[in-house]
């Protein structure tokens, strides 16, 4: 028992270890497995993918020079790859890389412009909803006897409405790319843009009505403004 515990001490003392980030892949296509070694055979063990599953090539690298390459072409899911391979001498090395939709990381210029984009047009969408419930959303009553005073603002509350909806499909068109390019489950991407699409198709009835609207406040507006220069109260019913 000893003797055994004692030679795995020793195997494990002999191969040294070492880890290293490849870089950022794009999806579907092959990439190249890079290293650079002065040994004379280097060899590629295993291959885990993001969904865990192992793959094991156990082929030797390619060699020009002193670099070792290896083509690995199973790039289909988004997420994180960890390889390891050996040399003649006993060394092993542990190394990763990641793949995403486009080929850029999270950390990227397109990405942080995506994330900033997306940080300001929620920002602005809770803004506008704030100002927006400010507003009246009809005429306003002077007293007690159906005397009202027509309001302007109540256009300007369904307006900003009507923004808020534009923000909103902004803003799931911005996140189901982001997760496309970047989310290793891409089922919260096919959501997100599903809901894009739903309100795409809803805002073409939507904006009929939303004129359909304010064809008829218009109409009871100008009737209202009518009775009350004729010093009338128009009532309650409109």
């Amino acid at each position: 028992m000893v003797l055994k515990i004692s030679y795995l001490f020793i195997l494990i003392l002999m191969i040294s270890f070492s880890s290293a980030f490849l870089g950022t892949f794009e999806q579907g296509k092959c990439m190249e497995i890079r290293t650079i070694s002065n040994s004379t055979q280097v060899n590629i063990s295993t291959i885990e993918l993001p969904n865990n599953t192992i793959l094991f090539p156990n082929r030797n690298m390619n060699v020009t020079g002193k670099t070792w390459n290896y083509t690995f072409c199973g790039t289909d899911t988004i997420g994180n790859y960890v390889y390891d391979f050996n040399d003649l001498e006993g060394n092993v090395f542990v190394n990763d890389f990641d793949v995403s939709y486009r080929g850029d990381s999270l950390d990227g210029p397109k990405a942080t412009l995506y994330s900033v984009m997306l940080g300001i047009f929620v920002g602005l969408w809770f803004l506008i909803l704030f100002y927006t419930t400010k507003l009246p959303d009809g005429n306003t009553d002077l007293d007690d006897d159906g005397l009202m005073q027509v309001s302007k603002l109540k256009y300007l509350r369904h307006a900003l409405f009507g923004v808020l909806w534009t923000l909103s499909m902004v803003i799931l068109f911005i996140s189901s790319n982001l997760a496309l390019a970047y989310l290793q489950f891409q089922m919260f991407s096919t959501i997100l843009f599903a809901l894009f699409q739903l309100m795409m198709w809803l805002s073409i009835p939507g904006i009929f009505l939303w004129f359909a609207w304010i064809f008829w406040t218009l109409t009871t507006d100008k009737k209202i403004e009518r009775y009350l220069n004729m010093g009338m109260g128009p009532g309650r019913d409109f």
